[in-house]
């Protein structure tokens, strides 16, 4: 299904987004959504640092109309947050909440056409992806590397989150860091990780459509 953004519906309200090189993935109306970016004429005209197109410009210049933007609807259960692509590009994860009440982590391909893959049966709800570990080169079956996030599985406290990896060839596992939110993968493999980097009112957002929660 392929819409154009913006929409006047309050559903359409836009959470989660992810880019890679000239493409956004993003949540709306509790599914995934995939488009291309495309930089406007009036972008490519003018240099932003040409001094005396800025000078010559009238002061009250009307701004350009926005192209809307083309979007691909990739997952149609509801429920998704917290997108991210794979370090090439070809895959997208994402948590999402299954009828069971608990939150998982899915993976679907960015050329779309099939259903997303569900890879943890943690049934915990604060579980939410964070990271991608790169990996070998991605096929049209199967995502490369191993996807990070984070859960309170199997502790005592929801609070008591820490860092987590799924891979196509094995299964969730924690890293055994102890209490950390976030993961950024740095240029020579490393994990950097963030611990209490989750603003605390997050855990009170409501969420009603329109709302900060989405």
């Amino acid at each position: 299904m392929e819409l154009e953004f913006p929409l006047t519906s309050p559903r359409a309200y836009a959470i989660s987004p992810a880019l890679h090189a000239d493409a956004i993935a993003f949540v709306s109306d509790g599914d995934v959504w995939l488009a291309e970016l495309k930089s406007s004429d009036h972008d490519d005209q003018h240099h932003p640092d040409d001094l005396g197109h800025r000078l010559a410009a009238p002061a009250l210049a009307p701004e350009p109309t926005p192209t809307p933007l083309r979007a691909l609807r990739l997952t149609s259960d509801g429920g998704a947050s917290h997108v991210i692509f794979s370090p090439c590009g070809r895959w997208l994860a994402f948590s999402a909440v299954t009828p069971a009440g608990g939150c998982e982590v899915f993976a679907v391909p960015t050329e779309g056409g099939r259903q997303p893959e569900q890879l943890t049966h943690l049934g915990d709800p604060s579980t939410s992806v964070v990271g991608w570990l790169p990996g070998a080169t991605a096929s049209s079956s199967t995502f490369p590397g191993a996807i990070v996030f984070r859960s309170a599985a199997g502790q005592p406290m929801t609070h008591m989150v820490t860092l987590w990896r799924v891979s196509a060839e094995s299964r969730p596992r924690a890293f055994g860091v102890g209490t950390a939110h976030h993961a950024c993968t740095l240029g020579d493999g490393r994990l950097l990780i963030g611990r209490h980097t989750v603003e605390p009112t997050v855990m009170q957002w409501l969420g009603y459509n329109g709302g900060c929660h989405g």
